[in-house]
């Protein structure tokens, strides 16, 4: 696998972590993160050759 798109998420995850520890959270910033977020997670799972949510396709 790409290191580079596990380094994207662990970058992406921190973030979120990062806003969601905010007492006044920007949830349109949020939103975005999460979005992108799974963007990322799709193309890690592509390059694992897995497709769809069910763990057992």
């Amino acid at each position: 696998m790409k290191t580079d798109l596990v380094q994207r998420y662990e970058t992406l995850r921190a973030r979120l972590q990062g806003l969601m520890l905010q007492p006044d959270r920007d949830m349109a910033a949020v939103d975005s993160l999460i979005a992108e977020l799974a963007r990322v997670q799709i193309e890690i799972k592509a390059e694992l050759g897995v497709r769809g949510n069910n763990p057992n396709e």
